[in-house]
């Protein structure tokens, strides 16, 4: 999108497992009959009061410590007043400028804020289309009417509509993890609204946002927020002004439509809810609550990349989809020992993930994690060739069974080196017929076009009127000099004299843009296969903040800047959270990292001081149980305790040197 950014932020209703509703002891239901879960609470009937429910209290304090919130101890309900057929009562208790939690971050966008507040019924338009427009007659199931919803409001930090998907589904495995929410868009119990503007390349001001409501899946969000990115800068390129409104996206058809003006909050009349007293949260039970928290998908992700060696792409991969997570650590648990297997395992799962489906849960697919890490040492052993343990993995995906069976059964082990079998080896098997096909993308079906020719149909004979054409050894020479480093040269280049991992040299070496950047980065930074790494591993954090389609030469992040910022994490003189923060900023802003750290109070924490030991301890004294938990070799347990150390730290401290501090401290060493 030429000369301009888009803006992107997410407010995302997410609907609590409770028991019960919120205000009311209704039971909470899905796809039951309607209108059987109803009381004059949740109907709004006249003396009916509410009480509120303590475990959706809970639930939302966890949700307000896992993002690093900051929580209340005294917040409030407000009414929101508005008449609709959905809200039997003319208003929505939620809260308004006491919300329960403010502030905090999650992976790199900031949280505005997190509240509690009830959920509307659910209004079915009977008709053709199944929305309001066009329908015969509208009903209402007030069945969802009271379920408890927590409200999470980010901050403009996303700036493409891939990048809120992805996003979204770090939150959804955070939720899922801390067991607050199934998380199910298809059941409307996460749902997301996507707060849209444009502005030009460079600029800091915010334009005109447009509100985009109720969308059910990821995908669905993605192609919505691209169709109005496009639709405004339409717009503005054309001269003409963006209305602040809100809008719907229709799938089918791929086209917005107004659904009214974007209301303000003066337009719901707020006032405090006169029928609840204020919401107070204890110290003590915030430090219960803290101590239940597990282990969140950036904590697992940091420790898959730390103690096992992943690249960090790799280990947000498994980390942010937490039944990918749990397989891998099953399959690591059956493997060999080291960091070998751990980063071989590894980079199986996605081989997985493709045969069965990338919404698939490959612990209820045939292959068993005990079967995989088997086929990934087997490749590491040269048993089999790893393109003989592909096919191996399709087999065990359509059939089960043991890896070392299927190979023998098929024939697949590897060819010994010093033998002539491979010398012998013809392919058998039903013949193909040679003809030109046609593939048509829309149906994804392929059609014969004809038999394909021979070269005695086209009846070759020399062409008269030139003579042969010599080629002397001289220019063949002078010619093959003048080649340049082709990508699969530059790929194994960076592999061997610099020591990527061959993933991270092929992505680098195979689009030109991001070869040349990193050796001009490559070039600024300290020299040592050490920094030729660290910088390396920047690179795809970088093309995620400026998109995927941008040559990060063109952006406002310097060679020079990335490598320094690569030299300050490698140096500890930053963490790596707050570097994250850091390559933020340099993108929207450009500048030089140590000013973007002095200017904004990122700098590391001191490992030879006083402060990160004290906050050490402090995290051991709220949390005696993770301590028991270590002691008795539970090293999960962990997680909670380097998350404390973190919060306090907004960031600053360094995960590797506190998790080596709490180890030291409960005489883990």
């Amino acid at each position: 999108m030429s000369g301009f950014e888009p803006v992107i932020g997410l407010e995302i209703h997410v609907q609590l497992k409770t028991r019960t509703k919120m205000f009311c002891g209704c039971e909470l239901s899905f796809d039951d009959p309607p209108n059987i879960h109803t009381c004059p609470v949740c109907l709004g009937l006249p003396g009916a009061l509410p009480v509120l429910n303590g475990r959706a209290v809970e639930f939302g304090v966890m949700i307000g410590l896992a993002l690093g919130s900051e929580i209340a101890p005294r917040s409030l309900f407000h009414r929101k007043n508005y008449f609709y057929p959905d809200s039997p009562k003319g208003y929505q208790i939620s809260q308004y400028d006491v919300p329960l939690c403010s502030g905090g971050r999650l992976g790199e966008v900031r949280i505005h804020r997190v509240h509690l507040e009830e959920d509307a019924a659910k209004l079915v338009h009977v008709g053709e289309s199944g929305r309001i427009h066009g329908s015969d007659r509208s009903v209402v199931d007030f069945n969802r009417c009271g379920t408890p919803l927590v409200e999470i409001v980010t901050e403009p930090d996303l700036h493409s509509a891939e990048q809120a998907h992805e996003w979204l589904i770090l939150l959804r495995t955070t939720l899922r993890q801390l067991g607050v929410s199934d998380v199910k868009m298809e059941e409307g119990s996460l749902r997301a609204d996507a707060n849209v503007s444009i502005r030009p390349a460079g600029s800091s001001e915010l334009g005109t946002k447009t509100e985009l409501k109720n969308m059910n899946s990821f995908r669905y969000l993605e192609r919505g927020v691209n169709a109005e990115i496009k639709r405004q800068t339409d717009m503005v390129e054309s001269g003409h002004a963006v209305a602040q409104e809100t809008l719907h996206f229709d799938p089918g058809l791929g086209r917005l439509t107004s659904l009214r003006s974007k209301e303000e909050a003066h337009d719901y009349r707020y006032f405090p809810e006169p029928d609840l007293v204020p919401l107070w949260v204890d110290q003590d039970t915030l430090r219960e609550t803290e101590a239940r928290l597990p282990e969140l998908p950036i904590a697992r992700a940091e420790r898959f990349e730390r103690e096992l060696g992943l690249a960090p792409d790799r280990a947000r991969e498994l980390a942010f989809r937490r039944e990918l997570g749990d397989y891998y650590e099953r399959a690591l648990a059956a493997a060999d020992d080291g960091t070998g297997a751990a980063v071989a395992v590894a980079n199986w799962i996605p081989l997985l993930v493709r045969g069965i489906g990338s919404d698939a849960d490959p612990a209820e697919s045939r292959v068993t994690p005990e079967a995989l890490a088997a086929l990934a040492a087997m490749v590491d052993k040269r048993e089999v060739s790893r393109d003989a343990a592909r096919e191996v993995l399709t087999i065990l995906v359509n059939e089960g069974g043991e890896p070392g069976a299927i190979i023998e059964r098929e024939g697949l082990g590897a060819i010994a080196e010093d033998g002539n079998e491979l010398q012998d080896l013809v392919e058998s098997g039903q013949a193909v017929a040679q003809e030109t096909l046609h593939f048509d993308p829309g149906s994804g079906r392929l059609t014969s076009l004809r038999s394909k020719e021979e070269a005695h149909d086209y009846r070759y004979f020399p062409e008269p009127d030139l003579v042969p054409l010599w080629v002397d050894l001289d220019t063949l020479r002078e010619t093959e000099a003048r080649l340049p480093e082709l990508p699969i040269a530059r790929a194994e280049r960076f592999e061997r004299e610099l020591g990527l991992a061959p993933d991270r040299a092929r992505e680098l070496a195979f689009r030109r843009e991001l070869g040349d950047y990193y050796e001009r980065a490559l070039a600024a930074a300290d020299d040592g296969t050490g920094a030729a790494v660290a910088v390396a591993n920047w690179i795809p954090l970088l093309v995620r903040g400026i998109g995927s389609e941008t040559d990060p030469a063109e952006s406002r992040v310097t060679p020079e800047a990335l490598a320094a910022l690569a030299a300050m994490v490698d140096k500890r003189e930053v963490s790596r959270d707050a570097a994250r923060e850091v390559l933020t900023i340099l993108v929207n802003e450009g500048g030089e990292p140590g000013a973007i750290i002095e200017r904004e109070g990122l700098g590391a924490i001191a490992e030879d001081g006083n402060e990160l030991q004290d906050l050490v301890d402090r995290a051991l004294a709220s949390d005696p149980d993770a301590v028991t938990k270590l002691r008795e070799g539970n090293m999960k347990a962990i997680g909670p305790l380097v998350g404390f150390v973190m919060r306090e730290t907004k960031g600053r401290a360094d995960g590797g040197e506190v998790t080596r501090l709490i180890r030291e401290r409960v005489k883990l060493l």
